[in-house]
């Protein structure tokens, strides 16, 4: 079968809708011809191979409201002539290529986050995405918890499958290079206090001014910050704001070594996200592989899923740093808390949350996608929830 995997972004883009793309299209090609169709942020477009995964990214003339304008996506959709379309939502112009340029052609949408700050946009292409959703042969979630709340899904909600991102535990492992390396980055910050760690875009529902405001109040923590964005310089000026500028360290974007080594330098990961646009927190999982407990925020997606409230961490409401701060103040406090919760943390992602775990699951769903279209069917859940 010829599956067309179409996001937004691609490798070396990282973000969860990119990774999870990646993962799909790398799971997938031993048993199916795999084409991945996404966005450039440039103006021209370019065919390549990134990991054996034949990839195109389609010229862009512009971005609107996070989506890149890109008129070439229906041409180049044809051209790949797939049996299968893989759309990774939310893509307004990902969802009208499906209906305008190959109506015919069967779908199967994983649905990665409800659309939180354009709402304006959002009313004006949600009739369009309904319509996909409706005559769609399959739809995933990451986690149940979000296919469950998600007011976009009502109408499927009884169709969904939860097949989360799975992580190679592997790479996380505590190598000499990557010890090395989190004993320098240790090192690298003033004090002795304890360590937190963030990993990840630098975007407004990532909440690390709630972090900042946070270790305002634990004048003893030190905190290492990996990735980049939009917002960096604007966190940068609210740490010298608040008086921490001293104990953060702004890592920018980070190789995979330095980004493990980051984990395994915390004493506590932390993702203080403020709402439901934070849909999974795969970072959670890579901390979890790492043995470290993680704090993270209250919100209605995924991302309590993953972190379990006194099992594997600890959960805070969204955007209160007192609430973050008394937690973060627990944990500092209590090794064998600390200890506990990171094992346990360890033990959930080994069994929910790797490849070895997922990669089995995804695929014996898109071999019921190709039975789906060779009998114009759609797919039975049922057989994915035990």
């Amino acid at each position: 079968m010829r599956i067309v995997e179409l996001g937004k972004y691609y490798a070396p883009d990282h973000g969860g809708i990119e990774n999870y793309t990646r993962f799909c299209a790398e799971a997938l090609i031993d048993r199916h011809h795999v084409d991945v169709l996404v966005f450039n942020r440039e103006n021209r477009t370019v065919r390549e191979s990134v990991g054996g995964v034949s990839v195109t990214r389609v010229a862009s003339v512009g971005n609107i409201a996070s989506q890149e304008i890109a008129p070439g996506l229906f041409r180049e959709l044809r051209r790949l002539r797939p049996d299968l379309i893989h759309l990774h939502a939310p893509n307004p112009l990902g969802v009208l290529a499906c209906l305008m340029a190959l109506p015919r052609v069967p779908v199967v949408v994983t649905h990665h986050s409800d659309v939180v700050r354009q709402k304006t946009l959002s009313r004006v292409t949600h009739p369009f995405y309904r319509r996909l959703l409706r005559r769609a042969v399959g739809v995933t979630v990451l986690s149940p918890r979000y296919g469950e709340t998600s007011p976009e899904l009502a109408a499927v909600r009884a169709r969904l499958v939860a097949i989360p991102y799975g992580v190679n535990a592997e790479r996380f492992a505590a190598s000499p290079a990557v010890l090395e390396r989190a004993a320098a980055l240790r090192a690298s910050l003033p004090g002795e206090g304890p360590v937190l760690a963030f990993v990840g875009r630098h975007v407004h529902y990532k909440g690390v001014e709630v972090l900042l405001a946070a270790l305002a109040r634990l004048p003893a923590a030190r905190l290492l910050i990996a990735g980049d964005g939009p917002m960096r310089r604007s966190y940068e000026a609210e740490a010298v704001r608040l008086g921490v500028a001293e104990r953060v360290r702004f890592l920018g974007t980070v190789d995979e070594t330095t980004k493990v080594a980051v984990y395994h330098a915390a004493d506590v990961f932390v993702l203080p996200c403020l709402n439901r646009a934070e849909a999974f927190g795969e970072v959670q999982v890579e901390a979890q592989l790492c043995r470290r407990p993680v704090v993270t925020s209250r919100v209605d997606s995924g991302v309590i899923d993953v972190t379990r409230d006194g099992e594997t961490g600890l959960v805070v409401p969204p955007g209160d740093p007192a609430a973050l701060a008394e937690a973060l103040r627990r944990l500092l406090g209590d090794p064998a808390l600390r200890d506990r919760l990171g094992h346990a943390g360890y033990r959930r992602a080994m069994a929910c949350y790797t490849e070895a775990i997922v990669v089995p699951r995804l695929r014996r769903y898109f071999d019921a996608a190709a039975e789906a279209v060779g009998s114009g069917g759609v797919i039975d859940p049922e057989p994915f929830r035990s």
